[in-house]
């Protein structure tokens, strides 16, 4: 099991008859249309959220990005050869690695390498032939290691109590044919102001990811609002400073990304939190067949449709 500390980065659900909601009108939803809950204007916020929209997907495009993770691999105890050549465990392009670069070792939770193409391999910077690959620790406030093979990447990438190697690369398909995000049109109905309330202390909540690897997260208490009339509870995870919830609703699989959906919200004030659902956005795992993103908890599987945010994205690139 993976904990995941704050500040870390499901199925389809009821589709069906229950999208019917999603032809309610927004005022039927979240009261009227024509002031937002924190009193902020519409067209203000509406603009500041195409902003936002905007700057989420240059986050994904740059070359350290989402779209930039080109493989990953879980090696097996022992040595695991690494280069471009077919078969190797750590499979890297053709066009940017030697057939034979070198091994990767796992050997008592420890993933070491060794390179045997000497062609400027550097660790963290350094130029390197051998060297042990660390996870990120948070504990210690240090990132991962990170082995650089020309314009490709190396990291260790922890799933559940599995380690894994991540590769980075710009030039990977998924982002260089990446052909942008959708969204719902920008509505302030979706707007919407959420009692908050608390645990009596925070708890620890175990959820899974795509591959089915345990993850220990952080929730400080849970939100309560209504849709239609209807109540709804979301469990919080603690993500830095922010609220992080990690949701599926009845559009998902239609409309929406079918495992989950993210939505992150700024600390409660005077027991209210403000959930902006047009920011509504998805996982990595939305794009990138390379990625491990988490599964909602039961809790956050919403039985009516938020038509706002972020819309599936249907061009996702699938390996070979």
């Amino acid at each position: 099991m993976t904990t995941v500390p704050p500040g870390w980065l499901s199925r389809c659900l009821l589709a069906g008859s229950l999208l019917a909601i999603a032809l309610l009108p927004p005022g039927v939803l979240a009261g009227a249309a024509g002031q937002a809950p924190n009193g902020t204007r519409p067209q203000v916020a509406s603009d500041e959220t195409t902003r936002w929209r905007a700057e989420r997907e240059a986050q994904l495009r740059a070359e350290n990005g989402w779209l930039s993770v080109a493989g990953l691999f879980f090696p097996q105890p022992g040595v695991n050869s690494m280069g471009s050549a077919p078969g190797s465990q750590i499979l890297l392009p053709r066009d940017a690695a030697p057939a034979r670069l070198g091994t990767v070792t796992l050997r008592d939770g420890r993933i070491s390498f060794e390179i045997i193409e000497p062609i400027g391999v550097m660790l963290n910077g350094r130029p390197a032939l051998s060297g042990d690959l660390r996870p990120a620790s948070p504990a210690e406030g240090r990132p991962p290691d990170v082995l650089k093979v020309g314009r490709l990447t190396l990291q260790v990438h922890v799933s559940g109590t599995r380690q894994a190697i991540r590769l980075r690369d710009p030039e990977n398909p998924v982002r260089t044919t990446f052909t942008g995000l959708r969204w719902f049109p920008v509505d302030p109905a979706w707007r919407l102001e959420a009692e908050f309330v608390p645990f009596s202390s925070p708890r620890r909540v175990t959820t899974l990811n795509v591959l089915g690897d345990e993850l220990e997260v952080t929730s400080p208490g849970v939100v309560r609002f209504t849709i239609g009339g209807q109540p709804i509870t979301l469990l919080a995870f603690e993500e830095g400073r922010k609220l992080w919830f990690v949701f599926t609703d009845a559009t998902a699989g239609v409309t929406t990304y079918k495992a989950a959906r993210f939505l992150y919200a700024d600390p409660p004030k005077d027991g209210r939190v403000l959930l902006d659902f047009n920011r509504a956005e998805n996982p990595p795992c939305a794009y990138n067949p390379f990625t491990t993103c988490p599964l909602p908890p039961r809790e956050n599987r919403v039985a009516l449709a938020i038509t706002a945010g972020e819309r599936d994205y249907p061009n996702r690139y699938q390996p070979r």
